[in-house]
């Protein structure tokens, strides 16, 4: 076959499309865009993928995706493959494919054991490509709290912020290397089972993740989930660190309420009500005891305006750490969440204790990264925020491409508990 025969390939790294297998500009390997033979739903029971990993049951399958357990062929490791088809749309894929290749990059460069560890990732030589994932046993936060709230209760203080602390370190080191996760929800967060009895928290799917000063997700393009999306991402505002701190202030609310801060089922009225409705007390629902420095802690990183919350994850977890620890130390959250710079204001000796596992207690399922319960509420997987910014106000110049799905999960909106 000559080259000019040779299927169009292209480059997750820079973005070119060629018919090489590196990209004659960074010698990045490429991706297959055509010519290929099957999709990624097509795969079955002792299959093997990429020549290590045999395939031994299939976890989820979407549109175009689908989530395989597996086992290496010699070391037996159980991974989880995430897989995802190349449609004969390029220029529609190039995004999605770049997604799907950042994903990986992304959470392979993490070292916290609070996020999902990447194994391998590549493209299967019938068409595929394939994230190798290690395999979770557990289940998503978004199904407990499904399961506490059917029976009409509610996380602890100290359980929510013992839910907490952990996704905070994870986003710690994610925006320390400037990435932003953007898609923050409860079943975005896995209560992995570590051994007999224990448990940890995982953050996963960095797969709309954004790179500080890149520009595979434009401005314009904003991924997400309603319920837990900030101001700024419904008004397909600049999106930094602080905005994953909004989502996990909704995450928090939702845990100690029952409810979500704002339940309008219909998106642009929900969307009004992040951008410019107050944020009710939590106690005012009165499922749990909350202190007033938990309160003050959650509200902030609820503020409508980004320079007005948490600076960083790290300040966010020191002030809900002193707020577990009490205020023996002297200082109030209040004084750590108003420094405009996010600097530590607290001893390390009394904040930077370690993170114990988040221990529930509760009978785990099988689970695995990339796998989430659906929830309805709204019914959308993600949302062109472009879009929504446009039609909240006709004078925004928002000219957006159309987003394609890039998750299996189909959360739009949270849990609603029955009275």
């Amino acid at each position: 076959m000559t080259e000019l025969e040779s299927p169009l390939r292209h480059c997750p790294e820079c973005g070119m499309n060629t018919r090489k297998e590196r990209c004659p500009d960074d010698h990045a390997p490429t991706i297959m865009l055509s010519g290929f033979k099957r999709d990624a739903l097509s795969f079955r029971p002792d299959e093997i993928v990429a020549g290590r990993y045999r395939i031994t049951g299939t976890l989820a399958r979407g549109g175009y995706s689908a989530v395989y357990a597996a086992s290496h062929h010699s070391t037996r490791q159980p991974v989880a493959i995430k897989m995802l088809s190349i449609q004969h749309h390029v220029d529609a894929m190039r995004k999605v494919v770049r997604r799907f290749w950042r994903e990986a990059q992304i959470t392979a460069r993490m070292t916290s054991p609070h996020t999902v560890r990447i194994i391998d990732v590549g493209q299967v030589e019938d068409g595929p490509l394939f994230i190798a994932m290690e395999r979770l046993r557990g289940r998503t936060l978004g199904s407990f709290l499904q399961g506490l709230f059917q029976q009409n209760l509610v996380m602890t203080q100290d359980e929510a912020i013992g839910m907490a602390v952990p996704i905070l370190r994870c986003l710690e080191e994610a925006h320390d290397l400037g990435l932003v996760h953007r898609d923050l929800k409860p079943n975005n967060i896995m209560l992995a089972r570590v051994g007999a009895d224990d448990t940890i928290v995982k953050v996963l799917d960095f797969g709309v993740a954004r790179v500080k000063d890149s520009s595979l997700t434009a401005d314009g393009n904003t991924l997400g989930t309603p319920a837990y999306m900030s101001p700024e991402q419904f008004r397909a505002a600049k999106v930094d660190a602080r905005s994953d701190l909004y989502s996990v202030g909704v995450i928090l609310f939702l845990a100690v309420c029952g409810r979500l801060p704002f339940q309008k089922k219909n998106i642009h009225a929900l969307g009004r009500q992040h951008i410019n409705d107050p944020v009710p007390d939590p106690r005012t629902f009165g499922r749990t005891e909350l202190s007033s420095g938990f309160v003050d802690a959650l509200m902030c990183s609820l503020r409508k305006a980004p320079e007005e919350r948490y600076q960083s994850a790290r300040t966010m977890r020191q002030a809900l750490e002193l707020v577990r620890g009490g205020a023996a130390s002297g200082l109030s959250v209040a004084h750590i969440q108003l420094n405009p710079a996010g600097q530590t204001l607290i001893d390390e000796s009394v904040s930077a204790r370690d993170s114990q596992a988040f221990m529930l207690g509760v009978e785990m399922e099988d689970a695995t990264v990339g796998i989430h319960e659906v929830d309805a509420t709204i019914g959308i997987e993600e949302i062109d925020a472009g879009v929504f910014a446009e039609a909240l106000n006709p004078e925004l110049d928002a000219k957006v491409a159309p987003v394609a799905p890039t998750s299996l999960e189909g959360d739009a909106g949270g849990y609603t508990p029955s009275a």
